[in-house]
């Protein structure tokens, strides 16, 4: 038996892991190389940071393309998270 989460518990077959041979390991973040050294971490945390800033802010649009043009907007990197506006030509 183990736990999923803290309060999912599951049970697997002993048997099943024999016959695939696989192996149960545990895993926790705090005993990743990244967490262990400081500026490893800093810069992880930063770069999370930046994304879940994105994630949260208003989209603000940048360039309109037309249908037509929906592979150069989808190549479109536009500046300070500005995304490719797609028109529908109406």
């Amino acid at each position: 038996m183990a736990f999923w989460g803290k309060e999912s518990l599951f049970t697997i077959d002993g048997r099943l892991l024999m016959a695939k041979d696989l192996t149960l390991k545990g895993f926790s973040n705090f005993r990743s190389a990244t967490v262990r050294n400081p500026l490893e971490l800093d810069t992880a945390l930063q770069e999370l940071s930046e994304i879940i800033a994105c994630l949260t802010s208003e989209p603000s649009g940048g360039k309109a393309f037309e249908f037509e043009q929906i592979q150069d907007a989808i190549s479109y990197v536009g500046e300070r998270g500005k995304k490719p506006i797609l028109s529908a030509g109406i």
